[in-house]
């Protein structure tokens, strides 16, 4: 084979592109992301200086650290492993009265300005993970807009429910609450489908002025509202915590020994990402679940 010198050079431009263009081609309408892999420093909720893995603003103040059963642990930590055994995730350890309220949770103050986004993480909730609680359970994340009309510039997901019993096997569910009512979003039943101690991706789309609502559960569709009333205004600009948030304020406690919810892999973006980050379109709608309907009552 006679070596040509032009072809040679083609293929290593086209290669020295492709590696610098890789991050812009996987996230093409990425607004944030952080897969917690290369976290070298502030890795544990130790004081409000956030991780250097990106560009999150702060840990969530509280609690720094406890020991329960002569192990202790920090509210939040990234450590290894990460989804699929190698790299880091963000574990948030819980266990009996311990990091009740905002500890832990990574805040992102600004992301720009965005009617519509689209929010994907993987998410790992060991079956012994739970929470005994009244009925409104504890916070998931939490979605600011720049309107500076209370009541009408957040949005928040609940692991909601059990009413004085296991959260995760009585009764609790996922539910959504943007200031005029609660709407279910996962049954039980859905919600104990990842509640199992696997990794599984979760990606949602909110379309403002749009009227959307959707949740993808490993690329299948889960819950959809395309005519969504949505009480906020303005637009999203960002995440007041990810992804436990305020729980012994609502008087409950959790469970006996130390159990960590793990997260990795999260992406906001402007388009949808997929379990694999690939930016491909969303799988077709054809088959469109009903959403399940309203939790009048907070």
């Amino acid at each position: 084979m006679i070596f040509n010198p032009i072809v040679h050079v083609r293929k290593t431009i086209i290669t020295l592109l492709l590696i610098i263009l890789w991050p812009v081609l996987v996230y093409g309408g990425t607004i944030f992301s952080d897969n917690f892999d290369s976290c070298t420093v502030n890795c544990n909720a130790t004081t409000i200086s956030p991780p250097n893995s990106a560009g999150w603003s702060q840990w969530a103040t509280g609690y720094v650290s406890d020991t329960i059963g002569g192990v202790q642990h920090y509210s939040g930590e990234i450590t290894s492993p990460g989804r699929g055994g190698s790299g880091k995730s963000l574990k948030m350890w819980r266990a009996a009265g311990v990091f009740g309220d905002y500890t832990g949770a990574l805040y992102l103050t600004d992301f720009g300005s965005h009617n519509h986004i689209f929010m994907r993480y993987w998410i790992k909730i060991p079956t012994a993970f739970d929470f005994t609680g009244t009925g409104t359970g504890f916070k998931s994340w939490r979605l600011k807009t720049n309107s500076e009309k209370p009541g009408y510039n957040e949005i928040y997901l609940n692991f909601y429910g059990g009413n004085n019993s296991s959260l995760r096997n009585g009764g609790g569910q996922w539910a959504i609450y943007d200031g005029s009512g609660w709407t279910t979003i996962l049954s039980n039943s859905a919600l104990r489908n990842i509640w199992d101690g696997n990794w599984h991706s979760v990606e949602w789309e909110i379309g403002i002025t749009s009227n959307i609502l959707r949740l993808w559960i490993d690329d299948v569709l889960k819950y959809q509202d395309t005519n969504r009333a949505w009480h906020l205004t303005g637009d999203l600009s960002g995440m007041q915590h990810f992804n436990i948030g305020n729980t012994f304020n609502h008087e409950g406690t959790w469970q006996t020994g130390w159990q960590a919810m793990e997260l990795d892999d999260f992406v906001l973006s402007t388009t949808y990402v997929g379990p694999v980050s690939g930016g491909a379109a969303p799988p077709p709608l054809t088959k469109q679940p009903n959403p399940p309907g309203n939790i009048q009552f907070r």
